[in-house]
């Protein structure tokens, strides 16, 4: 036999203007084993968490007005199709049969109107008397207003009212826990002429549950609390108004489409083909002799491309010394095309070459010292294997004596005997330095390549293609005769 212990309990009486159809409510159900409030002498404040010593389970459900949920006994009676003779049955079944995989042994559970269950009285409980009618204007189920407030009635009234007395009119949903026996937890009602509710036991919140007593072979005791989660009138009308809102805009945006569509062959521009694009970032040098370096650097490229954009030579603003390090943060990009009218023979290389060389400034003459030349060549078919890299640099010595270099260096600065292309490039003639003069290793130039190819359209594929198709022309009229 079921028993409510508890806090006193009342009816929650509401008017609804919307026929209730954004109504929600969150059932928390758990399972305790003592109720003895322990003081705690650091608070003044306690809560059914400080009430309660252990708690063996806790069971949530949240539902929508009329909302089937099934009890373990339901879904065994509805799961076998002998049991289900009527409509609602046959819908139950469907129901439970699609959602076999979602099988859970929930507690909660519900009866719909269309279940036609009644309680013992209609209050929902043997043992529980006719409740009272709180009245409470500031919990409706959509805000109360001044208005309104007279559609809330107190205790007085509501017992010497009949308009509670008559059932036939109510639509009703009770919400119910799988123990042994079944108990009833909510029964709510709900008439759609005057958008009356009535709701028992009423909302509570969390440190003020109802408690519940069951005595069977062994007593137990459990606590449940009533949350509503229904949307105010206010937040269902912004919603609507989004919605009405967001489909129009989405109309709109449709129309919009439509009419900017455009035809691949008349107006859409395709991008141009065989672009390559050389990102490099000039980071830093290392161990030179002397200060105020910068960097001039050229790229050397295939007679074959063509500068779109970007410049081929280009030199670097002064840099920022830390120790034995000058900082110099400078990028550069080039864009290149493929020409179309030349057609790249077996011989040809696709490399490009990029040359630096660095220079200091003399801050008192603003004489010019060669600090060091590079260089680093760029494949334009393959991939970067890495796009860091650290480059020796090396210089010419004045003179070919390191001490005539020094003085020559300091009083005159440096003097550009070799030329770049002679030292930098793949030698032409069998001379490679024309002077012979010697060099020496300096520091090191720290730099970043990136580089991005676009897919090829030149005569060299569809000469390639034209190719296969001679081949293959020549299979079949070369199969033909034979078969003559």
């Amino acid at each position: 036999m079921e028993k409510i212990k508890s806090n006193e309990q009342f009816s929650g009486i509401y008017r609804s203007s919307d026929d209730i159809e954004n109504f929600c409510l969150r059932i928390t159900l758990k399972k305790i084993y003592s109720i003895i409030r322990v003081p705690k002498f650091e608070s003044t404040q306690t809560s059914f968490e400080d009430q309660q010593s252990t708690t063996d389970f806790e069971e949530v459900l949240s539902v929508n007005w009329q909302q089937k949920v099934f009890s373990k006994t339901e879904k065994a009676f509805y799961s076998q199709k002998e049991n289900c003779t009527t409509d609602l049955a046959k819908r139950y079944h469907q129901i439970i049969k699609d959602s076999r995989g979602n099988d859970s042994n929930n507690l909660l559970f519900t009866y719909i109107d269309q279940d036609n269950y009644e309680p013992a009285d209609k209050f929902g409980s043997q043992n529980i008397t006719r409740p009272k009618i709180k009245r409470n204007p500031s919990r409706s189920f959509l805000q109360a207003n001044e208005k309104n407030r007279s559609l809330f009635l107190d205790h007085n009234q509501a017992n010497d009212s009949k308009e509670f007395e008559t059932e036939k009119d109510f639509v009703k949903m009770f919400v119910m826990a799988d123990l042994d026996p079944s108990t009833l937890l909510v029964s709510i009602k709900y008439r759609k002429s005057d958008g009356l509710l009535i709701i028992f036991p009423d909302f509570n919140d969390l440190s003020n549950g109802y408690y519940l007593e069951i005595d069977q072979n062994s007593k137990q005791m459990f606590v449940y609390f009533i949350e509503n989660l229904s949307l105010s009138s206010n937040n269902v009308t912004n919603q609507r108004v989004l919605k009405v809102e967001m489909n129009k805009l989405h109309k709109e945006t449709n129309e919009l489409i439509q009419k900017l569509s455009v035809s691949r062959n008349e107006n859409f521009e395709l991008p141009k083909f065989g672009r390559v694009v050389i990102m490099l970032e000039i980071i830093k040098g290392l161990n030179f002799e002397f200060d105020n370096i910068h960097v001039r650097f050229k790229f050397e490229i295939p007679k074959w491309l063509k500068v779109i954009e970007g410049s081929l030579s280009a030199s670097t603003h002064s840099s920022f010394r830390k120790g034995e390090c000058w900082n110099f943060g400078y990028c550069h990009s080039l864009v290149l095309d493929f020409d179309d009218e030349f057609v790249l023979s077996k011989s040809e290389v696709e490399i490009l070459n990029l040359t630096f060389e660095l220079i200091s400034i003399d801050p008192l003459l603003g004489r010019e010292r060669r600090e060091g030349i590079t260089s680093i060549k760029i494949p334009l078919t393959t991939p970067l294997n890495e796009n860091y890299y650290t480059l020796t640099c090396f210089r010419d010595i004045q003179g070919n004596s390191k001490l005539t270099d020094f003085f020559e260096r300091f009083f005159l600065g440096g003097i550009h005997k070799i030329l770049d292309k002679t030292l930098m490039s793949s030698p032409i003639d069998k001379v490679v330095n024309y002077y012979g003069n010697q060099t020496i290793s300096t520091g090191e130039l720290c730099i970043k390549i990136q580089k991005i190819e676009q897919l090829r359209s030149s005569k060299r594929s569809k000469s390639h293609f034209e190719t296969i198709d001679k081949i293959i022309n020549s299979y079949h009229e070369a199969k033909a005769q034979l078969e003559k």
